[in-house]
C-alpha cells in the first residue's frame, strides 16, 4: 500500500513541477514532496531483495550514470552535438511501452534471450536518455 500512495504522490508533485518557478518556495516544497514519495516506493522496492544485490545495482547504476556524464562533458567540448538523439530516443521509448503493452494484454511472455535484449535496448535507451538530457 506504501508503494502505491507514493506513486501517486510522485505523479501528483509532478505536475507542480512543471508549473513551479525556479524561485519560489512552492517550487522547494513540491521536490521535497516528489523526492520523498519516491524515496518511500524505492525503499519498499528494496526490501524485496537481498542488500547485496541492491549494493551491486546502486554501484553499477552510479558507474554507467558518471561514465556516461563524462563522456558528455568530453564531447561537447569537441563540439558534439546530442540533439539529433531526441527523436529516436522517443521513438525507441514509444516502440518499448508498445512491445509491454502487447505483452501484457495477450498474456504473451518472451522469455529467455527476449526478456534479455528488452533488458538490453532499455538500459540502451535510458543511457541515450542520459547522455541527451545532460547537454540539455
Amino acid at each position: 500500500m506504501g508503494t502505491v500512495s507514493a506513486f501517486f504522490g510522485s505523479v501528483q508533485a509532478n505536475p507542480l513541477l512543471t508549473w513551479r518557478d525556479h524561485g519560489s518556495g512552492e517550487a522547494s516544497a513540491s521536490t521535497s514532496f516528489q523526492t520523498a514519495s519516491l524515496s518511500v516506493g524505492v525503499g519498499t522496492a528494496c526490501t524485496v531483495y537481498k542488500p547485496v544485490v541492491v549494493l551491486e545495482a546502486l554501484a553499477l547504476t552510479a558507474a554507467i550514470v558518471l561514465g556516461l556524464t563524462a563522456y558528455n562533458f568530453h564531447a561537447v567540448r569537441k563540439d558534439y552535438s546530442f540533439q539529433r538523439l531526441g527523436p529516436i530516443l522517443c521513438a525507441a521509448l514509444t516502440a518499448m511501452v508498445l512491445w509491454s503493452i502487447i505483452q501484457v494484454a495477450y498474456g504473451g511472455y518472451v522469455g529467455g534471450p527476449g526478456e534479455i535484449l528488452y533488458a538490453l535496448l532499455g538500459a540502451i535507451v535510458f543511457s541515450g536518455y542520459i547522455v541527451f538530457d545532460i547537454e540539455n
